[in-house]
């Protein structure tokens, strides 16, 4: 995906996050990891903070529970 807008680009994680934790409720572990680690390349964009550090935890929790 091309966007060059740091706010747009800020809101994907949290997509990416819910359709990999779908896949990864349907047994679909490749999916999960891809979209898990889509949602990681965007991680740096959150703040630090309660809700960038709980998206961030997810990311990281997810990946683990797909390896």
């Amino acid at each position: 995906m091309k966007v060059n807008d740091n706010n747009v680009k800020g809101a994907l994680p949290s997509p990416y996050l819910n359709i990999a934790k779908c896949h990864e409720d349907l047994k679909d572990f490749n999916n999960a990891k891809v979209n898990y680690n889509l949602a990681l390349t965007f991680s740096y964009l959150f703040p630090d903070d309660g809700y960038g550090n709980m998206i961030k935890r997810g990311m990281k929790n997810g990946i683990e529970m797909v390896k």
